[in-house]
C-alpha cells in the first residue's frame, strides 16, 4: 500500500528526506510543511504545505485531512518542544523522539550524564551556571589550550567555541554567563579524525545508516566561526562498515539502552558526533534527529528503500542497509556574512546550464517566479560518483557557475 509521509521542516534536511521518499515505489504522496520553494525543482511527488512546525493542531488536522500515514520531523526546536509526545497523544505515526528524549540533544548537560552511566567515553567537563562564575577562571586557568566552551542547550550549531588563548576563553565564558538562564560546559579539546554516524533508534532496536564526515568552520582549512556545516562527504573511510558497527556496539547499543533504562526511551534518528583519538572513539554530541549538511550526503548513497528502513524501525525488526557503489560529496553555498547577520533577498543565477538533480535547497524564497536567497545557507551541490575525487570534481565544476551576489563557498570539502 503506497504511503503518504509528512515531513516537518525546511531545510536541506528536508529536501534531502524529501528526494530520496520521491524515489520510492512505495510513496504516493509528500507533504513538506513548511518547506522551500526548491524543493518542487527536483521531487514529482511533493506537495508544499504552509503550516508553521510549531503549529501541531494545524499539522494533525493536516495529518486527518490528507490520511497521512507516517510523519518524519527535521528540526530539533521542533522536537524539543513536543511534537512527538502531541502526535502519539493523537494516535498518529511519527519519526523521531520525545520531548524528555530529546534532552540527549537539547542538553549537553543530560547527555553527559546519560554518557556517564552507559560507559560511554567523551571528553572530561565542568558545568558551570551563573551562580558558579567565580570558579570558572580557576578552573579555565588549569586546562591545557586550547579549550572548548558550549552552550548548553540548542544553538543551531553554533553554540561551541574553541579557544586558543586563556584570556578568549575567560572572556567568551564571562560573556555566555551573562546571558539569562545560560549554562555554560567548559571541555577538553580532543584532537582526532572526526566522524558523523546515523543511526535509526526505537528504544533498544538500532539500524545503523552509515557514517560521513562535515566541515563545521565557516571557512577554508578549518578557519572562522563554527557553522551549521560548510559541507560533508560519505563514506569517510573504506572500512565504513566496520567502523559504524563499533560505534554501535561502544555508544549507540549503550546509550539507547540506557535512556530506556531510565524510563526515557529513545525513538527516532540518533546522530552521533564523534572523534577517534588514538584508536578510541569519544563521543562530541548527539543530536535527535537527521544531521544537516551530512543527511543530503548520506542518503543519495542508500540502495536500500528509505521506507523500508523506517518500516523496520518503527516494527522494530531486521534491516539489511545496502549501499550504491561511489562516494557522494555535498559543498553548501552561503550568503555573505554567515554565520552572522546575512542579506535575503539576492538572486539565485547560475552562468551556464546547471541539473537541477544535484542541488538540494535550504534557504531559499521565491519572489516573482525566481529562487531569491533567504538565510545563511542558501544550497548544497552534491554529487555521487565512483570516487570521491570524481563526486568533488562534479560539485566544483557546478559551483564555479553560480552567480550569487556576496555567496561564498568552501574549496577544501574532501581533501
Amino acid at each position: 500500500m503506497s504511503k503518504r509521509i509528512l515531513i516537518v521542516g525546511s531545510g536541506g534536511r528536508e529536501h534531502a528526506i524529501a528526494k530520496a521518499l520521491d524515489q520510492s515505489p512505495q510513496v504516493d504522496r509528500i507533504y513538506l510543511a513548511p518547506g522551500n520553494p526548491g524543493v518542487l525543482a527536483n521531487t514529482q511527488k511533493t506537495q508544499l504545505v504552509a503550516i508553521d512546525p510549531g503549529d501541531f493542531d494545524s499539522l494533525l488536522g493536516l495529518v486527518d485531512q490528507e490520511e497521512i500515514d507516517w510523519t518524519i520531523v527535521g528540526p530539533e526546536k521542533v522536537l524539543e518542544a513536543g511534537i512527538v509526545d502531541a502526535f502519539r497523544q493523537a494516535g498518529q505515526t511519527i519519526v523521531g523522539p520525545s520531548q524528555a528524549a530529546t534532552q540527549i540533544e537539547s542538553s549537553k548537560y543530560f547527555a553527559k550524564q546519560v554518557m556517564a552511566q552507559a560507559g560511554v567515553a567523551t571528553g572530561s567537563f565542568r558545568l558551570f551556571n551563573q551562580d558558579k562564575r567565580d570558579e570558572v577562571e580557576d578552573y579555565i586557568t588549569s586546562l591545557p589550550l586550547p579549550i572548548v566552551l558550549k552552550k548548553d542547550g540548542l544553538a543551531s550549531g553554533k553554540g561551541v567555541y574553541i579557544c586558543q588563548t586563556h584570556e578568549e576563553a575567560l572572556s567568551k565564558a564571562q560573556d555566555l554567563l551573562d546571558t539569562p538562564d545560560q549554562d555554560l560546559i567548559v571541555e577538553e579539546f580532543l584532537d582526532g579524525e572526526e566522524f558523523s554516524h546515523f543511526a535509526l533508534v526505537n528504544e533498544s532496536h538500532v539500524i545503523s545508516l552509515g557514517l560521513a564526515r562535515d566541515h563545521k568552520r565557516a571557512y577554508d582549512g578549518g578557519k572562522g566561526p563554527n557553522t551549521g556545516g560548510m559541507g560533508a562527504y560519505s563514506p569517510v573511510t573504506d572500512q565504513d562498515q566496520a567502523l559504524s558497527q563499533e560505534i554501535v556496539d561502544q555508544i549507540v547499543q549503550p546509550v539507547a539502552d540506557q535512556m530506556k533504562d531510565l524510563g526515557q526511551p529513545f525513538t527516532g534518528v540518533l546522530f552521533t558526533g564523534l572523534m577517534r583519538v588514538n584508536g578510541q572513539f569519544y563521543v562530541i554530541e548527539f543530536n535527535a534527529r537527521f544531521g544537516d549538511p551530512e543527511t543530503q550526503v548520506l542518503l543519495p548513497r542508500l540502495e536500500t528503500d528509505l521506507v523500508d528502513l523506517l518500516q523496520a524501525h518503527l516494527n522494530q525488526a531486521e534491516a539489511q542497509v545496502d549501499y550504491r557503489p561511489g562516494s557522494s560529496l555535498g559543498v553548501i553555498l552561503a550568503s555573505a556574512g554567515y554565520p552572522g547577520q546575512v542579506d535575503d533577498g539576492k538572486d539565485l543565477n547560475w552562468a551556464g546550464e546547471v541539473d537541477q538533480a544535484n542541488l538540494v535547497y535550504s534557504g531559499v524564497a521565491e519572489n516573482q517566479g525566481q529562487l531569491v536567497t533567504k538565510g545563511g545557507r542558501i544550497l548544497m551541490v552534491q554529487a555521487m560518483d565512483a570516487s570521491l575525487q570524481a563526486s568533488r570534481q562534479q560539485v566544483y565544476d557546478i559551483l564555479a557557475k553560480q552567480d550569487v551576489e556576496g555567496s561564498f563557498y568552501r574549496k577544501d570539502i574532501g581533501l
